[in-house]
């Protein structure tokens, strides 16, 4: 990708959409952020389509929703026979998790790319960034 097409502009020395958003999670969010992260969003729920649904789930599961949910489902394996609801329980079949994307994109989003992006360096970034410390 040439730097004309980079919302940073042509004099950023940022070489890609990648070098930007390193930047912008570790320095300052642009007016274009939540174009970015829309974008993001996009290319993750693209690649988990492509996933097969044990997997999906996997994922998801490790979400704040996931780990809620899987819980849930413990607690409901956990009663024991001196609980009054236990019969009600008892019978009850685990239920499949109705697993959320959206969540799923948002876990994967906040604690995997953003993370690597706050970690993730070049020259490139850093001459930016000390750019932008020293004006």
């Amino acid at each position: 990708m040439m730097t004309e097409d980079l919302l940073s502009g042509d004099d950023s020395g940022l070489k890609n959409i990648w070098d930007e958003i390193c930047v912008q999670v570790r320095f300052q969010h642009s007016i274009y952020w939540d174009a970015y992260l829309i974008v993001i969003e996009n290319i993750i729920g693209d690649e988990l389509d492509k996933l097969d649904s044990t997997i999906r789930t996997a994922i998801w599961l490790q979400s704040d929703e996931g780990r809620t949910w899987a819980e849930e489902e413990e607690d409901y394996q956990d009663y024991q026979n001196t609980d009054p609801d236990y019969n009600e329980y008892r019978n009850r079949e685990t239920t499949k998790p109705d697993v959320n994307d959206f969540e799923t994109s948002y876990y994967i989003l906040h604690n995997y790319v953003l993370s690597a992006a706050d970690n993730w360096t070049n020259k490139r970034i850093e001459d930016y960034l000390g750019s932008r410390y020293e004006d």
